[in-house]
This record gives C-alpha cells, sequence and structure tokens, in this order.
C-alpha cells in the first residue's frame, strides 16, 4: 500500500512539474514568437553589424506597366497584370559592404571602401552563397525576394500611391541615378523612403530576385516564380548609371546567374 500511495505522489509531482514547464515555455518562447510574427520590423545583428528588416503585409496588386503609361512601356512589362503575395519581411536598405564583410569576410565592390553603400560586383551565385552562410550563423532562412513580392514592396504594399518610383513620382527625391549620382554608389537610406519606410528601391544598384527572367504569362494571380529554369536572373530598381525610366517600379533588367559588375547588388527577404 505504501508503494503504490508513493508511486501516485511521485506521478502528481510529475504531472505538476510537467504542467510549470509547458506553462514557463509558452510564457517565455511562445510569446517571444508571436512577437516576431507580429511585429512591423526587427533588427539582425551579424557579427556586429546590424540590418534591418520590414514587414510587408500580403495582398493584391496590379503588376507590370499601367495601361495608362503603355506608350512607354517595354513589351516585357506587358500585359498588367493582378497577382497575389503572401507576407513577408524585407530589408530596409539594399545589403551594404559592411553586412557581406561580416558574413563572407571578403571586399567584391568595385565602389571603394564605403560600408553603408550597397555592396555590388556580386553575381546572383554570389549572393545566394552569401544567403546560405547567413541562414547558418543566424538560425532563419532569409532569400532573395520573387519578382513580385519585390515589386509590391517597391510600390508600397498596401500602403501605396501608384507612383512611378519607389515613393514618389519625382525621382530625384527618391533615388540615385545617372542624372545625380556622380557615377557613385552612395550610402543607403540618404534619399526619401517609400509609403513602408523602405530605402532606394528605385536607384543607387540593380537588385537580384529570385526568379528566371521571362513573359508575364504564368505569374498571373500567384506571383510564383516564373519559369522554373532559363539562362537569366531578374533584376530590378535601376542603378546610378540608369535612366530614370530604368528605376520605375515597374522596369524590369536581366542577367546571367554568374555575372559580376558594379550596379548589380540586391536586397534580402524573410518569410513571415
Amino acid at each position: 500500500m505504501k508503494l503504490i500511495k508513493y508511486r501516485r505522489k511521485f506521478v502528481g509531482l510529475a504531472l505538476i512539474f510537467l504542467f510549470i514547464n509547458v506553462v514557463l515555455f509558452i510564457v517565455f518562447f511562445g510569446e517571444h514568437e508571436q512577437k516576431k510574427i507580429t511585429s512591423e520590423r526587427y533588427v539582425e545583428i551579424v557579427n556586429g553589424v546590424e540590418f534591418e528588416m520590414i514587414r510587408v503585409d500580403g495582398g493584391i496588386f496590379k503588376m507590370g506597366c499601367p495601361d495608362e503609361r503603355t506608350g512607354d512601356c517595354e513589351n516585357d512589362e506587358l500585359p498588367e497584370h493582378i497577382v497575389r503575395v503572401k507576407s513577408f519581411y524585407i530589408g530596409k536598405f539594399e545589403a551594404t559592404q559592411a553586412l557581406w564583410r561580416a558574413v563572407m569576410f571578403d571586399f567584391p565592390s568595385y565602389y571603394g571602401n564605403c560600408p553603408d553603400c550597397p555592396v555590388e560586383m556580386v553575381s546572383w551565385n554570389d549572393v545566394n552563397v552569401f544567403i546560405n552562410r547567413l541562414n547558418k550563423q543566424t538560425g532563419k532562412n532569409y532569400r532573395l525576394p520573387t519578382e513580385a513580392e519585390w515589386e509590391f514592396a517597391a510600390r508600397g504594399g498596401r500602403e501605396g500611391n501608384n507612383y512611378k518610383y519607389s515613393g514618389s513620382s519625382n525621382i530625384d527625391s527618391v533615388a540615385w541615378y545617372w542624372k545625380n549620382a556622380s557615377n557613385n554608389t552612395h550610402p543607403v537610406g540618404e534619399k526619401n523612403p517609400n509609403e513602408l519606410g523602405i530605402y532606394d528601391m528605385s536607384g543607387n544598384v540593380w537588385e537580384w530576385c529570385s526568379d528566371w527572367y521571362g513573359e508575364y504569362k504564368v505569374s498571373f494571380i500567384t506571383g510564383h516564380a516564373f519559369p522554373i529554369c532559363g539562362n537569366d536572373k531578374i533584376l530590378r530598381g535601376g542603378c546610378i548609371v540608369a535612366s530614370s525610366k530604368s528605376c520605375s517600379v515597374w522596369e524590369r533588367g536581366f542577367s546571367v546567374q554568374n555575372f559580376q559588375n558594379p550596379f548589380n547588388g540586391f536586397r534580402l527577404v524573410l518569410d513571415q
């Protein structure tokens, strides 16, 4: 009888201990996870270098060159079409030279030693090596944006005002391009942000996307990367030697995966 009594007491204490641990887990870890999911932005630190991510709430938008601007549109920017994207986080700034060095411990950029300038001279392949190392260091799953995610964020997401450039229809207020850049990249965040508080999505450096380059015919509604294979990867946003037209939120560029030049950089994305 005593043995049964002690066993019951032991089981009771074990259940109480388990209950306390479950409560503590929910309080400390569950609450933290909820905060991470619902926060408007967060800061990641890698080897002493900070970078900020901003949440973009998902939604439906018209992707491509607007119908009323058909005379200014390239064939690959047409037709304007409806796309749905899920919520995600995107870099407040383009990836900088400082961040690249903190992760990769090398320095590929052509434009001098400017830690706060966007990193460039990086191919699509180089960027994915960087992302793999970053993910190992942070335990997260950073990636490049899809083309649809990039354009949705550049347009200001749900807060967008249908500007031609990211944050304004006055290019000089939001972008470094051939008329004002003096043939140099500039520290991120010196121009005005767009409606979501994201900087330099027009101008400074072209930004790699995850998608293969192709015609607008598969991305309707879903916004998924397309086609599933190809020769070139998408670049978006224009750069310091680009025309004003090339800095519009619907302009599309492309290049082979292993191409490096001083005008191509990138911006990070993370699923919510």
